[in-house]
Formats: C-alpha cells, structure tokens, sequence
C-alpha cells in the first residue's frame, strides 16, 4: 500500500471515529499483540501528528511500550 492511500485511510477513519482510529494504529504497531506492523503506525501516526500536533503530547508515552 502507497503512502498517499495509508494516508488517505487513515484521514478518512479518524474523521469518521478518532479514538478508534488511533486504537488500531497502535494495534497494528504492537508486536506482542497485534500486528507488528512499523510502517503502517509510522505513516498514520506521522500524518495524524502533522494534521492534529495536540496527538502527541497525548500519546507520546505510549509508542515506546508498543
């Protein structure tokens, strides 16, 4: 999957249900028990973080325990 289309869904999921959006970013991104996915986390994350700079700060403590 390109970067733009990540991106895309991403925007597109977040507009529509924010928390849950994020949940499975971070399920995606979780090796132990979800999907061990870096690049899929890095790109969604990346773009929230761009679009809503207020995320980080919020989640900044939970991407290293994922």
């Amino acid at each position: 999957m390109e970067k733009a289309d990540i991106e895309s869904v991403v925007s597109s999921a977040y507009n529509e249900d924010n928390l849950t959006t994020l949940k499975i970013l971070f399920w995606a991104r979780d090796v132990r028990g979800g999907a061990g996915e870096r690049r899929m986390f890095r790109i969604g994350m990346n773009y929230l973080v761009n679009v809503h700079p207020e995320l980080i700060t919020k989640f900044r403590k939970l991407i290293p325990e994922y």
